[in-house]
């Protein structure tokens, strides 16, 4: 997301759900051919972002990012709510619609 200006969130049908575990629960690094592996063909948007010919929604999206840390009062920042839990500081993405693609 910090690479390019734009960037899909892809919906697919349930009888897609055992081809999505598959590809989250394999790293790319260790299984390279792991999105045919799982059965899906992947294709690009007219802006270049990948998408899936076995998705039936894909909005594309044009990405802001906001970091928490500098959203958050410097007393929250500080707080052990975060650093003891393990939470740290994130960023938050926000994207607008710019088209979207159903299937």
């Amino acid at each position: 997301m910090e690479r390019n200006e734009h960037f899909t969130v892809t919906g697919f049908p349930e009888e897609k759900c055992s081809a999505l575990q598959y590809i989250g629960s394999h790293s790319g690094r260790d299984d390279k051919d792991k999105i045919s592996k799982a059965g899906l063909t992947p294709s690009f948007t007219e802006l270049g972002n990948p998408i899936f010919e076995e998705a039936n929604l894909s909005p594309s999206n044009v990405a802001s990012s906001i970091n928490r840390r500098s959203t958050l009062p410097s007393s929250h920042r500080r707080s052990s709510r975060y650093t003891r839990r393990g939470l740290g500081i994130h960023t938050m993405y926000i994207g607008e619609i710019v088209n979207i693609w159903i299937k």
